[in-house]
């Protein structure tokens, strides 16, 4: 079996928008998904990008498999009513919409962080935040046929040590299913009025495609004292105010009553930084039993770009790209795929293919980064293209991802006038110094291609 795989790092600037396709060589089954769709950038960037993407959908492609957020920062997210809204004017359905669970001190303390830019974001934003579930339903739920809320993952545990994809119970299906539902939890209720759109609360989440490539879901929130003591205090204004519904309403609102959660968020951020976040929902697409002799990839943009403006590097741009050029099928349509020679082990993909999005998960965090190493231990020497967590983020990078995911190709994120301060320069340096890497901005998207054989 062949299966093709065309993916695009939409030219958003600070953010992130990934579409992929994986479909057989036939072209008759397709399986099309999106991690993120959003940019701290101007809002016309991602309409442009978002409003070319839909018009890829034919007659006879209705369906987006997978739509998964990562986390609630306005930069992953301010592109998904332009994105749900156009798929509702073209009958574009989304099968599966996939997210993190959001605990109400979570919620409470993304209200306080970004209502400081409430004049530069939309309203819609905050709803979305104070219950997610019921904005998706309430706006999109004749969009979405399925959301699944992904819990914080248990300590792996696990003495497996085969990778068995999920079976695919329905034989006119190519997806395969294994999530464990869970009850619904009391600060997160199902919205009223679902119009069609079911709301499954699952942990241990996998996808399998054509029983070939597997979809892992994981995240665990961080922890430490600080990020308690916030919780502490959100809770106790839970109390004070009656229910978390009216302490969210009153943050929303800006309300007098609530500066000392103000005063919990300005210690937390601090200690931690601006870039803290306790919330993202990691994924890892891998190949399984992969005829890695037979395999390739091939890039279309191979930067290695150190910005002069984050530190001490000399002014340098070098780019080696648009060396040769491939011409292959997609929807029936020939595209030109400007590709890039690479060192043979990252072009030939010998036994190993997959991707790691990691959002903006802080692995600069020991703890959590084993936690989050444990759990795809059995993906470590599979994984392919890294996504750099957090645009390169100090607080969230963790040199320790090139070692032990065997220095793969990697995918920053970020403004080009780096004015965000992502990605900081120290990354920069370890990406420079070890991987291959690019970096996507609002002028450069990041196209890639790739045949797998099994």
């Amino acid at each position: 079996m062949r299966i093709h795989q065309i993916s695009r790092f939409h030219n958003i600037g600070q953010g992130l928008f990934y579409s992929s396709d994986f479909y057989l060589s036939d072209n008759r089954q397709r399986f099309r998904y999106i991690i993120d769709c959003g940019t701290s950038n101007e809002i016309e960037l991602i309409k442009g990008e978002v409003m070319r993407y839909a018009n890829t959908f034919g007659k006879d492609n209705k369906f987006l498999d997978v739509l998964m957020i990562s986390h609630l920062h306005w930069d992953h997210v301010s592109g998904i009513p332009i994105l749900l809204s156009a798929f509702k004017k073209k009958g574009i359905m989304v099968k599966r919409f996939i997210l993190p669970y959001f605990d109400g001190p979570t919620r409470a303390f993304l209200l306080v962080k970004w209502k400081r830019y409430a004049g530069l974001l939309g309203s819609w934003f905050f709803d979305f935040i104070i219950d997610p579930l019921d904005y998706l339903v309430r706006k999109f739920g004749d969009v979405i046929k399925e959301i699944y809320v992904v819990m914080p993952s248990y300590p792996n545990n696990s003495r497996i040590d085969k990778i068995i994809p999920p079976k695919i119970k329905d034989k006119n299906d190519i997806v395969g299913v294994e999530k464990e539902d869970v009850e619904e939890p009391k600060d997160l209720k199902k919205p009223k009025g679902m119009n069609g759109t079911s709301v499954k609360y699952v942990r241990g989440c996998r996808l399998s495609i054509f029983s070939s490539i597997e979809f892992d879901f994981w995240f665990r929130p961080v922890t430490g004292s600080l990020i308690r003591a916030f919780r502490r205090v959100v809770q106790d204004s839970i109390k004070k105010e009656g229910s978390l519904e009216n302490l969210l309403e009153k943050l929303k609102k800006g309300s007098l009553g609530t500066h000392h959660l103000v005063k919990a968020y300005d210690t937390l951020s601090s200690n931690y930084g601006m870039d803290f976040n306790d919330t993202s929902l990691c994924v890892s697409i891998i190949a399984i039993d992969l005829k890695g002799e037979f395999s390739y990839i091939l890039f279309d943009r191979y930067k290695y770009y150190p910005l002069p403006s984050l530190g001490p590097f000399p002014r340098r741009l070098r780019e080696v790209f648009d060396r040769s050029i491939r011409v292959s099928k997609h929807n029936s349509i020939r595209k030109i795929i400007n590709t890039v020679p690479l060192p043979i082990e990252y072009n030939n993909l010998k036994l190993k293919f997959g991707y790691l999005f990691t959002g903006d998960m802080m692995l600069a965090d020991k703890g959590l980064y084993d936690k989050f190493l444990s759990h795809y231990r059995l993906k470590k020497e599979k994984i392919h293209v890294l996504y750099v967590p957090h645009h390169g983020a100090k607080t969230s990078w963790n040199i320790e991802l090139i070692k032990d995911f065997k220095k793969p190709f990697s995918v920053v994120s970020a403004r080009e006038d780096a004015s965000t301060g992502h990605p900081n320069y120290r990354v920069v340096n370890d990406l420079d110094l070890n991987v291959p890497w690019v970096l996507v901005n609002e002028n450069n998207p990041f196209n890639h291609y790739v045949e797998l054989f099994f």
